[in-house]
């Protein structure tokens, strides 16, 4: 059937249906990424937190789904827990979720757990950066930026800027025009300016959430 999703009546029809057919693959079909979308539904449509955060955990302890221990972790954190949240972070990072590995690195490093380790903290914001999150690139450049460790420092706004983190193509403009790290260029200082400022203007021409972007696992 198709759905007029301008009619009010069609719109609560086709949204019903929606959710019957999530709980139908999670609870039924026993399908990790239905569980997921349940959660979503659950969060999202529904704005049921308690019962979406059940099903993520659910979801992360029981089937490895790594998108849903990444969302277990952020209700964690958001409860104040960060014992509880680098443990499904850590878990998600296994499982290749790479934003997860930026917010366990991130527990660690900012020593927010107890029992954190430094190192452990930089070996899980490389896996973040590895796994192409420009935020744990960035996060490394500025930890090698203060330490005075330039050549890293440059090694990991390089990777930032080319994944687009516009401050840290900012960085590099100026470690270029500088010769922090290595060479001189002001060529190269240019190149990386004016592509700061070519991602800061797509920044600000980006409106709004749609629909399927509120749902989708973040």
């Amino acid at each position: 059937m198709a759905y007029d999703l301008k009619k009010e009546e069609e719109v609560k029809e086709f949204i019903t249906k929606l959710g019957i057919e999530y709980r139908f693959g999670c609870y039924s079909e026993k399908k990790a990424d239905v569980c997921h979308l349940l959660g979503d539904y659950l969060e999202a449509v529904k704005k049921d937190e308690s019962k979406a955060r059940k099903v993520y955990q659910t979801n992360c302890e029981d089937r490895d789904f790594g998108r849903s221990c990444h969302k277990s972790g952020t209700y964690a954190f958001r409860a104040a827990d960060p014992n509880g949240a680098l443990t499904f972070f850590e878990k998600a990072c296994g499982l290749g979720v790479a934003e997860s590995c930026l917010n366990a690195g991130l527990i660690h490093v900012n020593s927010k757990a107890k029992e954190t380790v430094r190192e452990k903290g930089l070996d899980l914001l490389k896996k973040g950066c590895d796994g192409n999150n420009h935020h744990s690139c960035f996060y490394l450049s500025g930890i090698h930026l203060h330490e005075k460790n330039m050549p890293e420092a440059r090694q990991f706004s390089e990777r930032a800027c080319s994944l687009g983190n516009m401050y840290a193509c900012a960085n590099l403009s100026q470690m270029y025009r500088k010769g922090d790290g290595g060479e001189k260029s002001e060529e190269k200082a240019d190149l990386y300016k004016a592509r700061a400022l070519e991602l800061q203007d797509e920044v600000k021409k980006q409106q709004g959430v749609t629909f399927q972007e509120g749902i989708k696992p973040v």
